[in-house]
């Protein structure tokens, strides 16, 4: 297992609301040298989450692999101003997991 990446994991949530409903686009980066793009959608009111993935690498890194499968495997979000977890269930598994991100105001 290879967790010797260095960098970081930026993920930017920009979008608009419309009723009940936020949606636009993701963008960041992963391992700071791997770009991460994609749209995500969440309902205000059931707290359901989908992210779409359109590009993002993990460069052989397990922490890596992990971070996208779990964004792309989100089901349902929480969360206050200083912090966003995303639920989801990684493939073959029963168990719920949490992805927790600090929000920084920009």
């Amino acid at each position: 297992m290879n967790l010797k990446k260095n960098g970081t994991y930026n993920v930017i949530f920009e979008g608009t609301t419309e009723d009940d409903l936020i949606k636009g686009n993701i963008r960041g980066s992963v391992i700071t040298s791997y770009p991460l793009a994609g749209t995500w959608s969440a309902n205000g009111k059931d707290n359901k989450f989908k992210a779409n993935i359109t590009e993002g690498k993990d460069g052989g890194d397990k922490l890596a692999k992990n971070f996208l499968e779990g964004l792309k495997n989100a089901t349902s979000y929480e969360g206050d101003s200083k912090n966003l977890y995303l639920l989801y269930k990684p493939t073959g598994s029963q168990q719920t997991f949490r992805m927790v991100f600090y929000v920084v105001n920009q």
